[in-house]
């Protein structure tokens, strides 16, 4: 049993390693919205044998006879499940709240052999059952899916890291569910009750298998709508999925404004939000240092989009009005009319225009905090 032992925390290790070295190359991103304290992430590994509950603390451990294991490493927590004497390892963050706002942020990876498993939890204690539940599925190379009401919230998960951030808000009575910075699931925030929020993996056991969560995160006290002026963003078009970019890094006055694969452009594609007044901002590139403006103060559909040092005529200043899916849709001062995609282009290196609104995806931008 010893051996056995040793071979699956071996296991757990490596896993973790190599898990932790693929979700470390993606870009790092910060909380969703404005307003945010962080909070210590704090709390014990909660883990069932034989149906009855045992807490441990927040180190690498095998239980015994070896049915469920939980590694730390670096960033990362990896949960599993190894036979069927044991239906939960989960991260408990003994956080518990009755107002305001938490928002969970964390990068999680789910592996084959997982069967209608949790893989996070808000935990209603005064009704003793969850308000929410993320559960990990075989179907479609990995499934993960709201629970209850069996909505589907991402496919190939198998596949791929999901940046997963949820933010309950009780002011507000919601709780809402972002993958990659696109808002998939909005519900009620149940009222009149504590909660607590858990992540790992807990069900009934069908395989052995197991999850990753890295770069887990905890903020208090926010709201998911608004920009922060502090903020620095990556600002992703819904149709395309490229982001604002500023053609060939330049830092010169009337450089193209176009869309790009984010990733490959550095700062000349991550932006700032400096108020103005009326709820209306300076859209300013991180690079140049210089604003994303109508050329020629243009008020006519397909106006191109430039750099230029901030002026006096309004064409460089942007109303982001925030859409029910949690995309923005940005407002010209000037023009009234709105930043777009032209023709809902697929294409790298095209550059942006304004036009009238008509709530296409191409005129929706997601806001995906950098900092």
């Amino acid at each position: 049993m010893q051996n056995k032992t040793n071979y699956l925390l071996t296991v757990s290790l490596v896993l973790s390693v190599i898990s932790g070295l693929l979700l470390t190359t993606g870009v790092a991103r910060a909380q969703i919205g404005s307003g945010w304290t962080s909070m210590t992430l704090g709390g014990y590994i909660d883990y069932e044998l034989y149906d009855v509950h045992h807490q441990h603390s927040l180190t690498s451990f095998v239980d015994s006879p070896a049915t469920m294991y939980y590694d730390t490493a670096g960033s990362s927590e990896t949960f599993g499940l190894s036979t069927s004497s044991s239906n939960r390892v989960e991260h408990n963050t003994d956080a518990y709240y009755t107002s305001g706002s938490r928002q969970f942020q964390g990068d999680l990876q789910m592996y084959p052999g997982i069967s209608n498993q949790c893989c996070l939890q808000i935990f209603n204690e005064t009704n003793s059952g969850p308000i929410i539940m993320l559960q990990g599925t075989g179907a479609n190379n990995g499934t993960l899916r709201k629970q209850s009401g069996a909505i589907d919230l991402a496919t190939n998960c198998f596949a791929r890291s999901l940046h997963i951030n949820v933010i309950h808000d009780l002011n507000a009575n919601t709780i809402t569910v972002y993958i990659d910075g696109v808002q998939v699931y909005v519900g009620g925030g149940g009222l009149g009750s504590t909660f607590n929020l858990k992540y790992g993996l807990y069900g009934s056991f069908t395989n052995p298998t197991h999850t990753v969560w890295s770069n887990v995160k905890m903020w208090q006290g926010g709201t998911a709508a608004g920009v922060d002026p502090a903020g620095i963003y990556q600002i992703q078009n819904q149709a395309s999925g490229m982001a604002l970019n500023v053609s060939g890094k330049s830092k010169t006055n009337g450089a193209e404004v176009i869309q790009y694969p984010f990733g490959s452009g550095g700062t000349n594609a991550e932006w700032t939000f400096t108020p103005t007044s009326n709820g209306y901002y300076q859209l300013v590139n991180v690079n140049s240092g210089l604003d994303a403006v109508v050329q020629n103060a243009s008020k006519s559909n397909g106006a191109l989009i430039v750099q230029w040092a901030f002026g006096s005529s309004g064409n460089d200043q942007w109303e982001p009005v925030q859409n029910s899916d949690g995309s923005y849709t940005l407002f010209n001062l000037k023009s009234g009319l709105v930043l777009d995609d032209p023709g809902a282009s697929l294409s790298s290196g095209i550059q942006m225009d304004q036009w009238s609104a008509s709530s296409g995806t191409n005129q929706n931008w997601i806001l995906i905090r950098q900092n």
